[in-house]
């Protein structure tokens, strides 16, 4: 999944020549590389923890899948893993802004989960709540410091909120207040993971109230189903809306919804507060 990801990303952003390659990879993934690990904890039981598969305990650990893109790829610089629950496409979007400068080569940031029948549902039983099983992944060929012309993924905040807590003054304090993001923003995405959703809504009526937002919600897990990767489908679904400038109708739940120009506000509402900026 994680390597069709990274060259369908790279095709989409123009590049097809062999010899362009990402100045980095950001990867991240909330369980890692699930199959591998059945498959290396299944033998390893089987044969009375005695004889184990070298190959599978390699392709098991979290960073393995953007190793693997990297050697594809032939990309030569960073290579960082993140592992934060439903917050890892995030972590990774954030690892990408404080490790690159200006100038610096292009670099792929990958947010991706997979499904698996035993495991998943013992890791994070809510996997299989509203709908049952899901999983994804999407994949950004990303320009450092792009101009303000070009379409810009922006992570913007990211926070731990304690259980009681209101992490949505701060998160509205760091995108420049209420005017600024009703200025800014035509729609926000929510992603409410199902572990939190009490939580999260909470959050939303706390992001309304201050804000006064008018624009659509779009709650996205509600669609994407319940996996860590969720936020990275999420996002590559904002840009496609951006780039048309209209929100569908299946999206905003009450006809199609124009943007009028405006960005989309990425929010991740649960245990950790976060926002990402899709804007040009």
């Amino acid at each position: 999944m994680t390597l069709i990801l990274a060259f369908a990303a790279k095709k989409a952003a123009g590049i097809v020549e062999k010899a362009a390659s990402p100045g980095g990879i950001y990867f991240g993934t909330g369980w890692g590389p699930l199959t591998e690990t059945s498959d290396f904890l299944g033998q390893l039981f089987a044969s009375g923890e005695q004889f184990a598969s070298p190959t599978d305990f390699i392709g098991s650990v979290h960073n393995a899948p953007a190793s693997q893109a990297a050697i594809e790829l032939k990309a030569t610089g960073p290579n960082i893993t993140t592992s934060g629950g439903d917050y890892s496409f995030e972590q990774a979007l954030f690892s990408a802004a404080l490790v690159t400068k200006e100038g610096d080569d292009p670099v792929m940031v990958i947010g991706a989960d997979e499904y698996h029948d035993l495991l998943s549902p013992r890791l994070d039983p809510f996997s299989v709540a509203e709908g049952g099983a899901s999983d994804g992944g999407a994949a950004f060929f990303l320009s450092p410091y792009a101009s303000a012309t070009g379409l810009r993924l922006v992570p913007a905040f990211l926070s731990y909120v304690p259980e009681g807590g209101d992490g949505i003054p701060p998160l509205i304090e760091a995108l420049g207040g209420p005017e600024r993001i009703c200025d800014r923003f035509g729609a926000v995405f929510a992603g409410i993971p199902a572990s939190t959703r009490p939580r999260g809504e909470l959050c939303i009526m706390s992001f309304l109230q201050r804000t006064e937002f008018a624009g659509v919600i779009f709650d996205y897990r509600r669609v994407t189903g319940e996996f860590s990767g969720a936020s990275a489908v999420a996002a590559a679904l904002a840009i496609d809306t951006v780039c048309r400038g209209v929100v569908p109708s299946n999206l905003s739940g009450k006809g199609k919804a124009d943007l009028d120009g405006k960005g989309i506000l990425l929010l991740g509402l649960g245990e950790y507060v976060t926002a990402i900026e899709v804007i040009r």
